[in-house]
């Protein structure tokens, strides 16, 4: 008798307590929003040039490292890697280069950059060594054409 009291009370709690879904979903049609803007940015370029200097080391033409600040967003190769450890040495020194002009000068980017990149290749050890000069571009704003 008890075991039929014990199982009634798990089954009246089961049926009480059940979990049901009180707000289905209905696909209908989805819903695409567009808002075309023409937008020029706010640009100053500054009359001097500057400078700034990175460098990265490769073992074997696998890993890379060296580069500990870099600008990234705008690739140098088309076989950029947003990963260090696989971007190219000569790219990860650019990038430390750049950022480095940009951060010293206070620049969102640079204007007819130039390279010049020193390598010292080994058979399994490789450095690069880059220095960048260029002028420093400031974004202002941003201006919306009607």
């Amino acid at each position: 008798m008890r075991m039929f009291v014990l199982l009634a009370v798990v089954f009246g709690c089961v049926v009480l307590c059940g979990c049901s879904s009180l707000e289905t979903n209905r696909v209908g049609a989805q819903l695409t929003i567009k808002c075309e803007l023409e937008l020029e940015p706010v640009v100053e370029i500054r009359e001097e040039s500057v400078m700034g200097t990175g460098s990265a080391s490769s073992f074997l033409g696998i890993v890379n490292w060296g580069a500990s600040t870099r600008a990234v967003g705008v690739p140098f190769t088309d076989e950029s890697s947003p990963l260090p450890m696989f971007t190219g040495v000569a790219e990860l020194a650019r990038q430390a280069a750049v950022y480095d002009a940009c951060k010293t000068h206070k620049a969102d980017f640079l204007v007819t950059p130039r390279y010049e990149l020193v390598e010292n290749n080994f058979i399994i050890f490789k450095t690069v060594e880059c220095k960048v000069i260029g002028f420093p571009g400031v974004i202002n704003g941003v201006k919306v054409d009607d």
